[in-house]
């Protein structure tokens, strides 16, 4: 369980590299695992067959839509909040700002499942996105 190795690796100090990766890998295993659900999901309606190219392909397909949908919401979101922080002098507003950096992460979740697409990848690229472009602009109180 990755929760546990990763509440052991706090306790032990262990090199901030293999925590973010252990993080990483257990955050991305559970949103391919929820990508891949659904994907295997479109495939129900060739189940009389015992097996369909065209199925496979429909699942296949069905698996990168989703995906990727989910990854370019998720990252457009995350653009978009950190040009708001930048343009703006939102920093002169610290309890703002940080309400907005959580309103623009929830709405890359409400816009992924509002498309048909998973919220929880459209979250987790949002907040690449955003930890990655959006912190530089962000004032010390809301960091």
């Amino acid at each position: 369980d990755p929760v546990t190795v990763l509440a052991i690796f706090a306790e032990l100090n262990v090199d901030v590299d293999l925590y973010a990766l252990i993080f990483g890998e257990s955050v991305m295993n559970d949103a391919v695992a929820i990508v891949l659900f659904e994907s295997v999901l479109s495939y129900a309606p060739y189940k009389n067959a015992t097996f369909s190219a065209v199925g496979f392909l429909s699942c296949v397909g069905q698996f990168c839509l989703t995906f990727f949908g989910s990854f370019f919401i998720g990252t457009v979101v995350g653009l978009i909040t950190s040009m708001i922080t930048k343009l703006t002098r939102l920093c002169d507003f610290p309890v703002m700002e940080t309400s907005l950096f959580t309103l623009m992460s929830y709405s890359s979740f409400l816009l992924s499942e509002a498309a048909g697409f998973t919220g929880i990848v459209g979250i987790l690229f949002c907040a690449i996105t955003q930890a990655h472009y959006t912190s530089r602009n962000l004032s010390l109180d809301s960091k």
